[in-house]
């Protein structure tokens, strides 16, 4: 991250908790929500389903988050229609 500061790039990531360390943007699924569905694929194995009879779920909830201020320091306007929920 230091390198991309000292270049002044943008920097992108999946997790929302580094957009408070300095990165511009993250997109990415909801953990809570992963963690939620990984309890069902559990209570369904534990109930003697096989794991290879479970089928692979993708999320369906994601989120975005940016750091405004970042934006600014790079010299980015960030789109109004982006920025609202």
């Amino acid at each position: 991250m230091d390198g991309a500061t000292r270049a002044q790039l943008p920097v992108a990531c999946e997790e929302q908790e580094f957009v408070v360390i300095g990165h511009l943007l993250a997109y990415g699924p909801r953990y809570d929500d992963m963690l939620r569905r990984s309890a069902i694929y559990v209570d369904r194995i534990l109930e003697g389903t096989p794991p290879s009879g479970t089928p692979v779920e993708l999320s369906a909830t994601f989120e975005l988050s940016v750091d405004q201020r970042r934006a600014k320091a790079l010299g980015l306007t960030i789109p109004r229609s982006i920025l609202l929920p």
